[in-house]
C-alpha cells in the first residue's frame, strides 16, 4: 500500500514560530514539502514540521516509528490536528484509527517508510523542529 495514497480527514492545527526548513539542513526539501502539503489536505492543518534525526531517536520520542536499523538518518515529517485514516486496516468492528498527530518517517534514497498516528506531538528527543510550508 502506498504510504502517500492514505486518505486521511484532518482538522485542527496551530501556528508556532520555529525556523523555516532549508535545503543545507534538508537536501530532499522539494520531497519533503510535497509530502507533507499531500498529507496536510485538510483546511485546518495549518503547518507541518520536520526533523533531521535517527530512526532510535523517531522511535523514543513517540512517533511510532520502527526503530531498526536505530542510527539511520531519517526525516520525520509531523502534522498536528485531529485525523482519521481511512485506509488503514483496524481489528474487524473497531474504527478507524485516529490520532491527533501524523508523522511520516522518510529515509533519504528511499522514500517513506513509516506512518503513524499518535495522540501527542513527539518528545524532544528528536532535536530540532524546523518548519515546512503547506500553503
Amino acid at each position: 500500500m502506498g504510504l502517500l495514497a492514505l486518505v486521511l480527514t484532518a482538522c485542527g492545527g496551530g501556528g508556532t514560530s520555529i525556523p523555516p526548513a532549508t535545503r543545507a539542513v534538508f537536501p530532499n526539501l522539494p520531497t519533503l514539502t510535497h509530502i507533507a502539503r499531500r498529507a496536510a489536505s485538510g483546511e485546518s492543518v495549518h503547518e507541518a514540521l520536520v526533523y533531521s534525526t535517527t530512526r532510535l531517536s523517531a522511535f523514543r520520542a513517540g512517533t511510532g516509528a520502527n526503530p531498526k536499523p536505530p542510527n539511520q538518518r531519517v526525516d520525520v515529517i509531523v502534522l498536528e490536528g485531529q485525523f482519521v485514516c481511512q485506509m488503514c486496516s483496524p481489528p474487524a468492528g473497531a474504527p478507524a484509527p485516529r490520532g491527533h498527530v501524523e508523522t511520516f518517517v522518510f529515509v533519504p534514497g528511499r522514500g517513506v517508510e513509516d506512518f503513524g498516528l499518535v495522540r501527542g506531538p513527539p518528545g524532544p528527543q528528536m532535536g530540532r523542529a524546523y518548519a515546512l510550508p503547506i500553503k
